[in-house]
């Protein structure tokens, strides 16, 4: 009986405590910010803009702003959307310097590899860019993570029959501990 009352007064007090922590309110202070609120504010506006002319498949205009826009802040999102307006504007060698320069800055991600090939291939030099798409499958290491991240760059592109082989390759590299059954039937059912 006393151990009942024991944990039910720590219970009660984990639980005081915790909504009294709730109740403050941590407000980030300007010497944290790395950029003046006005230059988040335009970096957002351009943002959006460049946005705006994509969507609406003004890919000069949209290239442009997000060559400026990734110049400041080397995002995934900015690099995604300044690929994808280079290759829409058949601008396959600034989308190449591009990629190069992503693959030589992070050499284990394989999803850059995968931005080659499809570099190639809408340059209709498709030869080339099922050489990366290998290259990439053959790199492939062993994790679940990693085998999900290069199945999804596949996706991304359209290749669904090489995210099936990573997906596939990446079962036997984990000795079926995984079998990615779950994702491999979201692809068959598109």
């Amino acid at each position: 009986m006393l151990r009942y009352i024991i944990y039910l007064f720590f219970c009660f007090s984990m639980l005081l405590g915790s909504v009294d922590s709730y109740g403050q309110n941590v407000v980030p202070t300007q010497k944290n910010d790395k950029k003046p609120k006005k230059k988040q504010s335009a970096d957002y506006q351009e943002s959006q803009l460049a946005l705006q002319y994509y969507r609406n498949q003004q890919y000069d205009k949209a290239a442009e702003i997000y060559k400026k826009l990734y110049a400041n802040s080397q995002t995934h999102v900015y690099y995604t959307y300044l690929l994808y307006s280079l290759v829409q504007l058949n601008d396959f060698k600034e989308a190449e310097k591009l990629v190069k320069k992503q693959i030589r800055k992070y050499p284990e991600k394989l999803r850059y590899l995968v931005d080659m090939g499809y570099v190639y291939i809408s340059s209709e030099e498709s030869a080339k860019g099922k050489k990366y798409y290998e290259l990439a499958l053959k790199r492939l290491k062993p994790e679940k993570n990693d085998i999900i991240q290069l199945a999804n760059a596949f996706l991304s592109k359209r290749e669904n029959e090489y995210a099936i082989k990573t997906y596939e390759k990446g079962r036997e590299m984990l000795q079926y501990a995984y079998p990615f059954h779950l994702e491999m039937a979201r692809i068959y059912e598109q």
